[in-house]
């Protein structure tokens, strides 16, 4: 027996024993295997049946999702034989290590972990059944509500896989809702279930009674297969890009077992993100599938961990935009980086056909955000019966016990007196880019009769005030009284402000509310699309998660309008003041 599968079987042991959870026998997987193959169409069937395990590799194993699991690998690793050439020349890896142990833990928390031991090289990925189980029960919940909303509404064409080609009256959404309140029931049910651990006894009859008649439906598991593929081809990310070396990764203990497990940073886990959706991509493209039908997959993996998140960190600080996990970006700010690296990848004609796909992404998001904003208020009253101390059987799994969780009742005040002594000088930078975008579109103003040249001269003195800012007393002095035109101020700002970090990224917001505010003038896209992709650029790189603001509510507010101006999308009026009064509001109070 190899290191990777002893520790899977002690990792499931601990848990097991303390949860109470059963043990697995070969003539249970042989019914659990017969029942799921008979769903495939006979070629695929045959297929499967020479390449799937005839029996479970520890008798703790889920059978259920160590199938899914297997079958996810096998795909996944067809798609490295075909590209091992092409991998190995951008990623770090030169061979992908083949001795991968895969298994499950009997845990409700939706994570996952990877690590290599670091004598034998063996590795092993480790997936809590919980993330398959919240996948499922929202997937379900989502499906099901589209299936009856799409013909209600008369935007899913027959033809085509529905969460493919979404469109749907976001108001019609709302009104569905508020007339089906068992839906919104079963939506608190689950955020509660898996959020908190609790299985309610009356989460089953909550969801019978939502939809009596979901029956089976293909299309929603192979939706959720795609899924499977997202998360382990993330974890297979990590391998590939060389995230687990021992330049990088730290030495710990995981159940007396000396191993390799990296403490991801935000650059990783983004890198992973994209590698994971590469594979996805080449599979759904493998299947006819042509428009990049894997950001839906991605967005609302992403979007579903967003909402647990949420959960969390109610449950841990008292509020849904505090942000419990220090070790991984927010869910949100991956999606946000996925959905813009793809799209920027696109030229013109393909951008168009992506349209629609991009559309159903932001549709799904909708929905989810929807259900969330729906139920709120009842969820913030039942998680306040629930104290903030993690499972104990959850606590197993980490190396140094309670204090190693990653979830930690300090997050919002962790960085409370550094952002405190920082948020002044971001503030100025905010504003010299309000001043530097009124600077850009002055020309436009005064050649179409809004401004004069006296009211250029003013703004270019406000700019060069607030850029002054960034020099000592004695260069300010010197530099205030020259009377620098607008071009010279540009100049200077490339000598004395950072090219990156928190600093770039306020200046840049600050040209982008400005130039929002002037839409739907040409020039005002323009500045607005050129700030978006330069907020989007200085922080994919940043090894850190401090460059951008600590609260969520303003990174959504970036999100969402670095994510629609990049991928070309005219925002909506509503949604323009709503992001633009969340992001000015922070740079202008304390």
């Amino acid at each position: 027996m190899n290191h990777a599968l002893e520790q899977l079987i002690r990792l499931q042991q601990c848990t097991g024993i303390r949860l109470g959870s059963p043990e697995y026998s070969d003539s249970i997987y042989t019914k659990v295997l017969a029942d799921t193959l008979k769903d495939f169409a006979p070629e695929d069937r045959k297929e499967l049946e020479t390449f799937v395990p005839s029996s479970l590799p520890t008798k703790y194993e889920n059978p259920v999702y160590y199938f899914k699991l297997y079958l996810a690998a096998r795909q996944l690793d067809k798609l490295l034989e075909k590209f091992s050439s092409e991998l190995s020349s951008v990623l770090c890896v030169p061979q992908f290590r083949k001795d991968i142990v895969i298994g499950t833990i009997p845990l409700r928390s939706v994570n996952a972990m990877v690590c290599q031991f670091d004598t034998t090289g063996e590795v092993l990925i480790c997936f809590r059944t919980g993330l398959f189980e919240f996948l499922n029960e929202l997937t379900n919940l989502v499906f099901a509500m589209m299936k009856e909303l799409g013909p209600a509404v008369g935007t899913i064409p027959a033809e085509t896989q529905r969460w493919t080609a979404l469109s749907f009256d976001q108001d019609s959404l709302v009104r569905y809702l508020d007339s089906h309140p068992k839906v919104r029931a079963a939506f608190i049910q689950i955020m509660i279930q898996f959020g908190t651990g609790v299985v309610s006894k009356e989460h089953s009859q909550i969801w019978r009674t939502a939809f009596p008649e979901t029956g089976r439906d293909t299309e929603l598991d192979w939706f959720q297969h795609y899924m499977h593929m997202f998360v382990l081809g993330h974890e297979y990310g990590h391998l590939l890009a060389g995230h687990l070396s021992e330049k990088k990764a730290e030495l710990c203990m995981v159940g007396g077992v000396q191993v390799e497990n990296q403490r991801h940073s935000y650059q990783e886990e983004l890198e992973a993100d994209l590698i994971g959706i590469a594979f996805v991509g080449s599979f759904l493209r493998s299947i006819g599938m042509q428009n990049q039908e894997e950001l839906i997959v991605s967005s609302f993996f992403l979007s579903a961990a967003d909402l647990l998140q949420r959960v969390i960190s109610v449950i841990y600080t008292g509020f849904d935009m505090n942000r419990p996990v220090s070790s991984h970006p927010p869910p949100f700010g991956r999606r946000w980086k996925l959905q813009t690296s793809l799209v920027e990848l696109l030229v013109d004609d393909q951008r168009a056909a992506v349209a629609v796909t991009f559309r159903s992404a932001k549709m799904l998001e909708f929905v989810l955000e929807t259900l969330w904003m729906h139920s709120m208020d009842e969820i913030y009253r039942e998680l306040a019966r629930f104290p903030a101390s993690p499972d104990w059987a959850e606590i197993d799994c980490y190396p140094g016990g309670v204090e190693s969780i990653p979830y930690t009742m300090s997050t919002r005040d962790e960085h409370a007196s550094r952002k405190k002594m920082n948020r002044s000088v971001e503030r100025g930078a905010f504003h010299y880019g309000q001043f530097r975008a009124m600077l850009f579109l002055a020309p436009y103003a005064v050649a179409e009769g809004y401004a004069t040249d006296a009211d250029t001269r003013s703004v270019e003195k406000s700019a060069l005030s607030a850029l002054l800012r960034f020099t000592t007393p004695a260069e300010a002095q010197v530099l205030g009284r020259q009377g620098l035109r607008a071009d010279a101020i540009f100049e200077l700002e490339e000598k004395i402000l950072p090219n990156a970090g928190e600093i770039k990224i306020a200046a840049d917001l600050g040209s982008l509310i400005v130039s929002a505010g002037h839409f739907p003038h040409p020039a005002a896209q323009r500045i607005f699309s050129g700030m978006a992709r330069s907020i989007n650029a200085n922080s994919t790189g940043l090894a850190n998660r401090l460059a951008l603001p600590d609260e969520l509510r303003v990174w959504r507010a970036i999100n969402e309008l670095c994510s629609i101006a990049i991928c070309g999308i005219v925002p909506s009026q509503k949604l323009l003041y709503e992001c633009t009064t969340i992001i000015e509001w922070h740079y202008s109070h304390e």
